[in-house]
């Protein structure tokens, strides 16, 4: 009977756990990829959210600088009050205040308003 060399399946049996360690190495890094992004698309949609109710907010701005009227905002002493919504959960609460011909900006903050998505 042939006894063979214990060094020659010691290599084998190296080079194969290193093998499957690469591909699982491989296979965890693909899924945290996958989940990165879908974190980043929500970053992303928050973001883009939110400045298309900042710019509502400064068109609305605009509009009473030059004397209009604007439905939603509300007006007490001087100062105006409105909201644009950012998201289900999430609103931008601007107030401005005209006082001797000066505008000035008292909030423009976000704003939870107790909705969940």
């Amino acid at each position: 009977m042939k006894i063979r060399d214990p060094f020659e399946w010691n290599i084998l049996g190296l080079v194969l756990t290193c093998c499957v360690l690469c591909v699982t190495a491989a296979a965890m890094l693909l899924l945290s990829t996958d989940a990165d992004n879908r974190k980043n698309e929500k970053s992303d949609y928050a973001v883009i959210t939110y400045y298309e109710a900042d710019l509502e907010a400064e068109k609305i701005y605009a509009k009473l600088q030059a004397g209009e009227t604007v439905p939603g905002v509300t007006e007490k002493d001087g100062v105006y009050s409105y909201c644009c919504p950012i998201s289900e959960g999430k609103v931008l609460a601007v107030e401005v205040q005209h006082k001797g011909g000066r505008w000035s900006v008292l909030r423009w903050d976000v704003e939870e308003t107790g909705a969940t998505e």
